[in-house]
């Protein structure tokens, strides 16, 4: 077999299958973990209690961000939903299985069907521990394989299926994925020579799954089988580019958890917030006074990101609004851009003009009458017509009212 002949052949080497979950252990080596855990462990102590218990509590520890008790409340609210493939390999001469993808799912599986939990789950949803006792996976088979090799095919299955998002991988992960393909697509740049190329866009957009083997392409979900366009590999490196920029600044916090974030400013500005932070068509680049606005914006200068006026993606929108024109006098917008760029929420700075905006005041009925009025020609007014005495009348009553509160 020729170095990488099994990769075209993959679904040899794979089977459907269902296992009980006391069966699954949860992967020490997880690449969840780089961080967390100095060294890897090796496969003699993959069964040792001291290992089984602390790669559980680095599931569950909510500083993490694995957000177990979320997946736990969705299973509660809506049962084991089969979704993406959990894949396994066997564990040599032991009846169980190591969890290669999927861990997440089966930490949430194994706290609720835990003696510690298990009453109270099926009080809230009869049933669920009985459903979730044995769960559909994937195994990958070894044969004629070796470890190296099992292993480059659960990168593999996982890859494409990354790639096009048919699996929930971090937006801000698979836009560096695809950022590096664009780098290295035919005649390779660099971040510092990147420049946008609509052939080349449109290249690395179809590159996902054209010339794939059929066996890989086998599983794909049908309803993933489809190809990224150039429109949104373009959107997501705007995106990818942006927070490289800022994330190059010294003393500038950039997290990948504030992908949204930017992608609403990239993608999704309107014509004014494309006018008042312009980004570069070429270089995805933000202009110089751009940035400086960007990060007064989003206090990236703290790590918490406190007292920024910008705080979700939503907020962007209040803040177009805010420089509209056509809603707004020049005067009005600089003052409220000047609180705004001063630490005030752009939501907060809308509301308080729509509030001053909506209400009545007797200024505001005689200068809105008075401008009417202005554009009426008396020869042109009927003032014999009955409604327009009763009309006059009213407005004497009125003048009345006033000139009696006056006094």
């Amino acid at each position: 077999m020729s170095n990488d002949d099994f990769l075209t052949r993959i679904s040899e080497y794979t089977k459907e299958t269902e296992i009980p979950i006391e069966k699954l252990f949860l992967d020490p080596n997880n690449p969840r973990f780089m961080s967390l855990r100095r060294r890897k462990v090796s496969a003699a102590k993959y069964l040792t209690e001291a290992t089984i218990t602390s790669t559980r509590k680095l599931m569950v520890d909510p500083k993490n961000g694995f957000d177990i008790a979320g997946m736990c409340s969705g299973f509660l609210a809506k049962g084991f939903i089969d979704g993406d493939e959990i894949i396994v390999t066997k564990i040599d001469g032991f009846d169980g299985y190591i969890v290669r993808e999927g861990n997440r799912r089966v930490t949430a599986i194994k706290e609720l069907i835990s003696d510690e939990r298990r009453e109270a789950t099926e009080k809230i949803r009869p049933g669920l521990c009985e459903e979730l006792s044995e769960i559909p996976v994937t195994e990958v088979l070894q044969k004629d394989l070796t470890t190296d090799q099992v292993d480059e095919i659960i990168d593999q299955m996982l890859g494409i299926r990354h790639l096009n998002q048919c699996k929930q991988w971090s937006p801000y992960a698979r836009g560096v994925s695809l950022y590096r393909k664009y780098l290295d697509y035919e005649k390779p740049q660099t971040k510092e020579t990147f420049s946008w190329d609509n052939l080349r866009g449109e290249g690395v957009a179809k590159n996902f799954l054209e010339g794939l083997d059929p066996s890989l392409k086998d599983l794909i979900p049908r309803r993933g089988r489809r190809k990224i366009s150039q429109d949104n590999s373009k959107n997501v490196l705007k995106t990818i580019r942006v927070m490289e920029q800022l994330d190059d600044i010294e003393g500038i916090y950039i997290n990948k958890q504030y992908y949204s974030l930017f992608e609403e400013l990239c993608v999704g500005a309107t014509t004014q917030l494309r006018e008042f932070l312009p980004v570069d068509e070429n270089t995805f680049h933000l202009a110089w006074d751009a940035v400086e606005k960007v990060i007064d914006l989003c206090s990236l200068t703290s790590e918490t990101r406190e007292g920024a006026p910008i705080h979700n993606p939503q907020q962007w929108r209040y803040l177009s609004r805010i420089l509209d024109e056509r809603e707004n006098e020049p005067p009005l917008i600089q003052t409220m851009l000047s609180k705004v760029m001063n630490g005030v929420s752009p939501e907060d700075v809308w509301a308080e003009r729509e509030a001053r905006r909506h209400t009545f005041t007797w200024a505001t009925w005689l200068t809105e009458l008075a401008t009417l009025l202005t554009s009426a020609k008396m020869e042109n007014i009927p003032r014999g017509a009955p409604r327009t005495k009763e009309v006059v009348s009213q407005m004497w009553t009125v003048l009345d009212e006033l000139e009696s509160r006056r006094g």
